[in-house]
């Protein structure tokens, strides 16, 4: 199935399976394109070495690491359920997950790894949250915990359109800045209000 284009942090994802989050969501490809896709997960995938350590951390109780294989090709291991690798030239994602109802690797595909995958292909990221006016957009940049998110989700709730919820990819074209929008997802504290969306994971 190759259905569904949608943009991420610059790169136009051809989908090659449903998400939830994203059903209705089709809008027109913009260059440069990755192509993702579900293999069969295989519990052993994760067993050669990487050449290079890229960055390790946990996510909801789950280990997670980007390695840098000898290839050039990347590697992103979440926990003992998901396993993804970006080809070298970083236009295709193959997808290995245990179970593929599991809405936390959906999450994690949507956040981390898709604007991991927009940083190999050379765009700038600004840790930031962005939203759209009828006149415009406007990004905040801060640390983590420093309310980009909340404040984001304030400016929703009174009429603006999400662009991003912290990380913001840029790109410079003819001397102007440009921001490309991320996927709809957000990062909201569990008993926050659900008006402006709903729960994935």
């Amino acid at each position: 199935m190759k259905g569904l284009v949608f943009p991420a942090f610059g790169l136009g994802v051809q989908l090659g399976f449903p998400l939830p989050p994203l059903e209705g969501r089709g809008v027109a490809a913009c260059l440069p394109t990755l192509d993702a896709s579900l293999v069969t997960f295989d519990p052993n995938a994760v067993a050669t070495g990487p050449e290079e350590l890229v960055w390790s951390t946990r996510f909801d109780g789950h280990a997670y690491s980007m390695q840098r294989l000898r290839d050039g090709s990347h590697r992103f291991v979440y926990g003992d359920g998901a396993v993804f690798h970006l080809s070298s030239d970083g236009s295709d994602l193959r997808c290995a997950v245990a179970d593929v109802d599991e809405p936390g690797w959906q999450r994690l595909f949507l956040d981390t790894i898709l604007w991991s995958c927009s940083l190999l292909r050379g765009f700038e990221l600004l840790h930031a949250s962005a939203v759209a006016w009828p006149h415009g957009a406007v990004a905040f940049a801060s640390t983590t915990g420093g309310g980009k998110t909340s404040l984001a989700a304030e400016l929703l709730r009174r009429g603006a359109e999400l662009l991003c919820d912290d990380v913001l990819a840029l790109t410079r074209v003819d001397g102007r800045l440009g921001g490309h929008a991320g996927p709809p997802v957000m990062n909201l504290p569990l008993q926050g209000p659900r008006e402006i969306g709903r729960e994935l994971a």
